[in-house]
């Protein structure tokens, strides 16, 4: 991993915490599929995130792990219950500041006095994605997966960018590299959806 670019060393009691919410939502998920044969694959997906932040030391696949899964189930629980949406958009708001918040003061050397700044600008923005396709979801047939895997990739994004920021090695090179990455996501993620028409 480059210089600019920190793993997040949480505080135990934090790592728990995102480890108890993560295996509630991996539990969600796999009882919401009904695939036997999935709950394996989920379940060793579990414990490898407990692995990796435990021992390893490394939350960052359990923080976009937690980011991933929430932003699907405020999808699916919106959806299937008539949420309203300005509740859908106050609930990503807040997952999604609150997690980058940890990030930006555990995973970069960003000052601390934009810590909170910066959050509030990732949380707002994907919780603008999550809205948009809340506000399609009963025209265009899309899988929540989709919605998820978008505001999970524009919150590594952001993270990236905060990195490089930090660094003073935010320039026209990095910003491209990472846009190219993100596009070619975007696009495996688009063509990867069965239920989206390209």
């Amino acid at each position: 991993m480059e210089k600019h670019f920190t793993t997040p060393v949480f505080p135990l009691k934090s790592t728990l915490f995102l480890l108890i919410a993560v295996w509630i939502e991996l539990i969600i998920y796999a009882v919401m599929l009904a695939i036997p044969a999935i709950w394996v694959t989920i379940v060793l997906a579990g414990f490898y995130l407990s692995y990796l932040a435990i021992f390893r030391r490394n939350a960052l696949p359990l923080i976009f792990a937690l980011l991933f899964f929430t932003a699907h189930h405020s999808l699916l629980f919106y959806f299937k219950r008539d949420m309203a949406i300005a509740f859908l958009f106050l609930i990503i708001f807040l997952v999604n500041s609150g997690i980058m918040w940890f990030l930006l003061h555990y995973a970069t050397h960003l000052k601390r006095e934009y810590h909170i700044a910066y959050s509030f600008i990732s949380g707002f923005m994907i919780a603008q994605i999550v809205t948009l396709f809340a506000a399609t979801a009963h025209d265009w047939p899309f899988r929540f997966e989709l919605a998820a895997y978008m505001a999970t990739v524009f919150s590594y994004t952001f993270w990236r960018f905060a990195c490089l920021s930090a660094e003073g090695m935010l320039g026209w090179k990095q910003f491209i590299r990472v846009a190219i990455v993100v596009f070619l996501l975007i696009l495996a993620i688009i063509i990867g959806s069965p239920n989206v028409q390209v």
